[in-house]
């Protein structure tokens, strides 16, 4: 078996996404090990705390620490992913999407706004405001918006979710005026593992608006974990949560 590259992994502490790069690493032929980016002392003309190693990724927590990090490695000839010129990049937003796009990357329409005229222009090519009143004591209610070329059937898309979340157990694609409380809301799932979600097409905005609702103490937390732990030990998934929602709320 061929010997693996090390790979020291610079930070100034270790997240799960660290753990999870180093217990993948083996499969690839990799070998990182996390170095206190504190301890490093950059700057030596040998670098002796990157000895035996060898690249460097960066994965500080901050731009400037991480670029100052990668810009000391690099003038000291350490192969270093993330470098200094990336996180540079990665900090300017602008530049990040020009980058993105000229690598053939989809990246979202934005502007950069310099004058009041052209927030003006900005708020009526880009921007479409809904407000929402939810009168609960607790849940989630997130809305999301989707650009599309093409028209939509209101009829075709209602179809389209109840297809594809058929056979989930605990998401309810529900339609707006099925109940006499207009749907998703919070209310509707409190204390239940549900979330329910509809999906609208704006007509006037041009773009299609989906919104979903949950109870974020049952399915955003205790409910999720005992869904998943039911998944993981080959138990029906809906064990222990058939439970319906309280209402009123």
């Amino acid at each position: 078996m061929p010997p693996s590259v090390a790979v020291a992994v610079a930070a100034d502490r270790i997240g799960w996404e660290e753990r999870r790069l180093i217990a993948v690493a083996p499969a690839f032929g990799l070998r990182l090990e996390w170095v206190n980016d504190e301890s490093m002392c950059l700057g030596h003309p040998r670098v002796p705390s990157l000895e035996g190693y060898d690249a460097l990724l960066v994965r500080s927590r901050s731009y400037t620490r991480g670029g100052l990090i990668a810009t000391l490695a690099e003038a000291a000839a350490v192969r270093t992913l993330n470098t200094a010129r990336a996180i540079g990049i990665c900090q300017n937003k602008a530049a990040l999407r020009t980058v993105l796009r000229s690598a053939g990357i989809p990246v979202a329409d934005f502007r950069l706004v310099l004058s009041r005229r052209d927030f003006e222009r900005c708020l009526t090519e880009l921007l479409t405001m809904s407000a929402y009143g939810v009168p609960t004591v607790r849940g989630l209610l997130a809305s999301l918006y989707v650009f599309t070329d093409r028209a939509v059937d209101r009829r075709e898309l209602e179809r389209a979710y109840l297809r594809f979340y058929r056979g989930h157990p605990f998401v309810r694609a529900r339609r707006h005026t099925e109940t006499r409380i207009p749907v998703p809301d919070p209310q509707a799932v409190l204390g239940s593992n549900f979330c329910d979600v509809s999906a609208f097409v704006d007509e006037d905005g041009g773009h299609l608006v989906v919104l979903a609702a949950l109870d974020n103490l049952v399915k955003g937390a205790a409910g999720q974990a005992v869904q998943a732990a039911n998944r993981r030990f080959g138990l029906p998934e809906e064990t222990g949560l058939t439970m319906q929602p309280v209402m009123p709320a």
